[in-house]
């Protein structure tokens, strides 16, 4: 919730954050962790301690999560170029 009312702060101000805000606020709003972690709690795999680390954020999920922002807004903006949005 905080990342989404970051986002619509951001919009509403016109502030153009920067690059390791707008990456930091962005890996948690694609969901990926949330995906992973629900994927390991379906598999009957999650432990007490992977659990824990998951909720550190680690850099390998930090890094997936940091990609698929990117790889999203990339796609966006290219529909946007093409459709004139």
């Amino acid at each position: 919730m905080r990342t989404s009312f970051t986002q619509s702060r951001w919009f509403f101000t016109n502030k153009l954050p920067s690059f390791a805000d707008y990456l930091s606020n962005g890996a948690i709003t694609i969901g990926a962790i949330l995906v992973s972690s629900a994927a390991l709690l379906y598999m009957d795999c999650a432990s007490e301690d992977v659990i824990n680390w998951m909720s550190t954020m680690p850099k390998l999920m930090f890094a997936c999560s940091t990609h698929a922002r990117l790889i999203n807004d990339f796609g966006g903006h290219k529909v946007r170029l093409c459709y004139g949005i």
